[in-house]
C-alpha cells in the first residue's frame, strides 16, 4: 500500500458526507457574498461544540498504547475557536456540545480524526473569503490557521497504524462524523444559539 492508500480511501469513501457539509446552509455565508460577524460568529460556535468534545475524546484515545503516538499531534482548535469567539464577543456562557459517538478503538479514532485534521485544510482555503466579507480584522485564529505539516504526519501515522483490512472501519467512522457534523450544524441553522 502506498503513503497515500488509507488517505485515498478516506478521502472518496467520505466524499458525499464532505460535500454535505460543505454546502450546509450554515457555512453558505462563508464563501457566497452574505457573511456578516453573527454569521460568523454562529459558525465558530457550531465548529466549538464539535471540536471540544473530540478533542476531549481524543486526548483520552492517547493513552492506550495503540493510539499513544498521535499524541504528538497538536489539539488546539478548540481553543482557537474560543480565541476567535471572545474576539468577536460571542462566546457563550453555556456551549451546547455535539452529544454524537466518541472514537471506541484505533480505526474510529483514525477515521474521525481524518475529519477534524482535514477540516483545517479546508478551512485555510476559506480564510481568504471571509477576509474579503469581513475585512482585515476579523478574527481568524481558527481559519487562518495553515498547518499542512500536521495533516502530512497525521496521514503517515494513520497509514502506519492502521492496518488495510481495518480501513473500511475508519471510512464509516468519518461517514459517521460527517453526518454527524451535517446533523449539528441543522440545529444551528433551525434554532440559532444565542449568547448568554
Amino acid at each position: 500500500m502506498s503513503d497515500s492508500g488509507l488517505r485515498d480511501a478516506l478521502r472518496l469513501g467520505t466524499r458525499q458526507g464532505h460535500h454535505k457539509v460543505d454546502r450546509h446552509p450554515l457555512m453558505r455565508p462563508l464563501v457566497d457574498g452574505s457573511l456578516t460577524q453573527d454569521s460568523y460568529a454562529l459558525v465558530l460556535r457550531a465548529l466549538l461544540g464539535v471540536h471540544q468534545p473530540l478533542e476531549r475524546a481524543f486526548s483520552a484515545c492517547h493513552q492506550t498504547p495503540a493510539m499513544a503516538a498521535f499524541a504528538e499531534l497538536p489539539l488546539a482548535r478548540a481553543a482557537l475557536l474560543t480565541d476567535d469567539l471572545k474576539q468577536l464577543d460571542h462566546l457563550p456562557g453555556n456551549l451546547p456540545q455535539w452529544p454524537g459517538t466518541l472514537p471506541a478503538d484505533l480505526p474510529e479514532y483514525v477515521g474521525m480524526r481524518y475529519v477534524l485534521e482535514g477540516s483545517v485544510m479546508g478551512a485555510a482555503v476559506l480564510a481568504p473569503r471571509i477576509q474579503a466579507q469581513l475585512g482585515k480584522r476579523a478574527p481568524m485564529a481558527f481559519f487562518g490557521r495553515n498547518d499542512p505539516d500536521t495533516w502530512h504526519r497525521f496521514c503517515c501515522l494513520a497509514e502506519a497504524t492502521c492496518p488495510s483490512h481495518q480501513q473500511d472501519l475508519a471510512i464509516t467512522a468519518a461517514r459517521r462524523l460527517f453526518d454527524d457534523i451535517a446533523t449539528w450544524f441543522d440545529r444551528f441553522v433551525e434554532r440559532p444559539v444565542v449568547p448568554r
